[in-house]
């Protein structure tokens, strides 16, 4: 005999099959595109907020009015009832995409950082050292050294030879270094070592997880750019008696550039 108790019912949101994010949604499409996409010509910070402004007045103009036919007027197999939805779930996916990029590491630290510190360890434990001594050629060489890193910049060339010097004026002491103030003396032969790397200046490559971020991004916006295209160019052949309509959804950071390329001109 068949139990009489029924099986508990399933919750809702068991039930439910999860929603994927925008980003998740769109990433197929956005992987799509072909060939490597720049970034956008605005900041992309403008662009969000411009995609917001057309997926506003789309849903304003979408339908007719006494005053005015709608965007709907306009609907063709590229330009649908769906394109103001797409506005916004095509932002979210950027600004999603844009923020999973920006979490990732960037290019790990080169040479000339872990240079500049031990040029650092390296005169300071030098000069606490001879300070004390009777070595006055060496101090006078220490003097010049430290003089020199103050101009020192952002030249690869000067930051591997003051490498270079102030270890050849630190190998003579190497046991006396040892230990002082807590110094590692086998900076010393590093100083060296981060000398010949950073001459060599080997460029410093992105990790590939996140140049792949970053061309995903830079998809996602490109199909926004598209989408928000679409919506502006539908604007202006509907609304081609009334600019101050079609004012609403055109670019103000495109007009402000304009505005200043005249000035510059003028």
């Amino acid at each position: 005999m068949a139990s009489s108790r029924t099986a508990p019912a399933r919750s809702r949101t068991a039930s439910r099959a999860t929603k994927p994010s925008a980003l998740e949604a769109w990433r197929e499409r956005a992987l799509a595109v072909p060939g490597e996409v720049l970034s956008a010509s605005v900041p992309l910070g403008v662009l969000l907020d411009e995609a917001a402004i057309a997926a506003a007045f789309f849903r304003r103009r979408w339908r007719a009015t006494a005053d005015h036919a709608g965007l709907e007027s306009a609907a063709n197999a590229s330009f649908t009832a769906a394109a103001g939805r797409v506005l916004v779930e095509l932002a979210r996916a950027v600004d999603e995409a844009d923020t999973a990029y920006r979490a990732m590491p960037a290019r790990p630290p080169g040479p000339a950082v872990r240079g500049r510190h031990v040029l650092q360890e390296l005169l300071a434990t030098l000069t606490w050292h001879l300070d004390d001594g009777d070595d006055a050629p060496a101090r006078r060489q220490l003097a010049d050294l430290r003089a020199t890193r103050t101009r020192i910049g952002r030249s690869a060339t000067a930051l591997a030879t003051a490498l270079e010097a102030t270890a050849r004026l630190a190998e003579p002491y190497r046991a006396a270094l040892t230990g002082l103030g807590g110094f590692d003396s086998r900076q010393i032969s590093e100083a060296k070592q981060l000398a010949a790397a950073v001459r060599a200046r080997a460029p410093r490559a992105q990790p590939e997880e996140r140049r792949e971020a970053l061309a995903l991004r830079n998809k996602l916006v490109a199909l926004l750019r598209d989408r928000l295209a679409t919506v502006r160019a539908a604007a202006r052949f509907v609304f081609r008696d009334r600019p101050e309509i079609i004012r609403e959804i055109t670019s103000a950071h495109e007009r402000a550039r304009r505005t200043r390329s005249r000035a510059k001109k003028a």
